[in-house]
C-alpha cells in the first residue's frame, strides 16, 4: 500500500462489511412493500455483495502494491547495473589513458 491512510481506509471498509453481517437486525424479515413482502437487509445484499466488494478492494490494492514493488525493484536493478557499467567504462577510459601515456 502506498501509505498509512490506504491501510486505514481498507480496514474501515472491512469493518463496515463485518458490521453489516454481524448485525442481527439485518437478518430479520420486515415488511418491505406490498409487492416484495417481507425481506431482510441480507436478502437485499445479493448473496454477499458487500463482502465481495471488500474482497475485491483487497485484491486491487494487492495488485497495485505488487506492481509498485516490481517497478521499484526493476528501477533499483537498472540503477545498480548502470552504476556498475559507468564504473567499468570509467576504468576502461583510465586504462586507455594510462596506456597512451606509456607510449609517450
Amino acid at each position: 500500500m502506498n501509505n498509512l491512510q490506504d491501510y486505514e481506509n481498507l480496514i474501515e471498509l472491512l469493518k463496515q462489511a463485518l458490521l453489516f453481517y454481524a448485525n442481527e437486525n439485518n437478518y430479520e424479515k420486515t415488511k418491505f412493500s406490498e409487492l416484495k413482502g417481507n425481506i431482510s437487509a441480507i436478502d437485499i445484499d445479493e448473496y454477499g455483495s458487500q463482502a465481495r466488494f471488500a474482497l475485491n478492494k483487497i485484491k486491487e490494492i494487492r495488485e497495485i502494491n505488487d506492481k509498485i514493488m516490481k517497478d521499484y525493484e526493476a528501477e533499483v536493478s537498472a540503477v545498480q547495473n548502470n552504476g556498475e557499467e559507468e564504473i567499468l567504462n570509467a576504468l576502461e577510459t583510465l586504462s586507455k589513458m594510462n596506456n597512451e601515456n606509456i607510449d609517450i
